[in-house]
């Protein structure tokens, strides 16, 4: 038979420290924080180089045909002015004009009769024509004569 229990004895003295144990298991990775406030915008970048040209784009719907024009001119006839001149070489002669005396100048021009001279200037003027000469040769040209003819509407 056992006998009772004894008293409870007094606690011993505080053991030495033990040796450091190893390194336990990583721990689980923790949940995403939350998402941080934006940052301020930056500066704007330089400009990019121009694009290559892009391609012609389709032609488009004809347009409507317009008005009929008035009618064409239906008769011209010819009026003419003439001079006598003489130039020596490098002259320029006086200038002979006509301009039309019924319709308006459908065109124009100038002849010239004889040598060591030819047409200087032919051109329009209001509502007629002009032209000169000059001297081309040695000399005198001789007595020759200008002509101006303008082409005017109507007979």
């Amino acid at each position: 038979m056992q006998g009772p229990t004894g008293a409870r004895g007094t606690t011993g003295a505080t053991g030495t420290q033990g040796a450091t144990g190893g390194q336990g298991a990583t721990g689980a990775t923790g949940g995403q924080g939350a998402t941080g406030a934006a940052g301020a915008t930056g500066d704007r970048g330089p400009t990019g180089p121009q694009g290559p040209t892009g391609a012609r784009g389709p032609t488009g719907v004809t347009g409507p045909a317009g008005p009929t024009g008035p009618s064409g001119v239906a008769a011209s006839h010819v009026e003419t002015a003439s001079a006598t001149i003489n130039v020596g070489q490098g002259v320029v002669s006086p200038v002979v004009s006509h301009t039309c005396l019924s319709g308006v100048l459908l065109g124009g021009g100038a002849s010239l009769n004889g040598t060591k001279a030819a047409i200087h200037s032919s051109n329009p003027i209001a509502n007629g024509w002009s032209a000169d000469a000059v001297g081309t040769g040695t000399g005198s040209s001789g007595n020759q004569t200008l002509t101006v003819y303008v082409v005017c509407s109507g007979s």
